[in-house]
């Protein structure tokens, strides 16, 4: 797996920019989810928190239900 380098600024740019490739929207939404999660997590209420892990859990199994497990394997 190569190296990601992004930031908020890049990774919104990536999400707005309409003919982004499917690989750079998913990696920006997902960086965003992360830090913003991260940067706000002790401030959340805790219905908040339950809506984040419900939505969290929905992500892990849209990622691993659309393809066969192999292909998700790093060699």
């Amino acid at each position: 797996m190569g190296q990601v380098t992004l930031n908020y600024e890049d990774s919104m740019r990536i999400l707005n920019t309409e003919d982004a490739h499917p690989d750079a929207k998913v990696v920006a939404a997902c960086f965003i989810a992360f830090f913003t999660t991260k940067n706000h997590a002790d401030d959340i209420d805790p219905s908040t928190r339950a809506i984040a892990l419900k939505l969290s859990h929905m992500l892990a199994a849209a990622i691993y239900d659309t393809r066969p497990q192999t292909e998700l394997v790093e060699d």
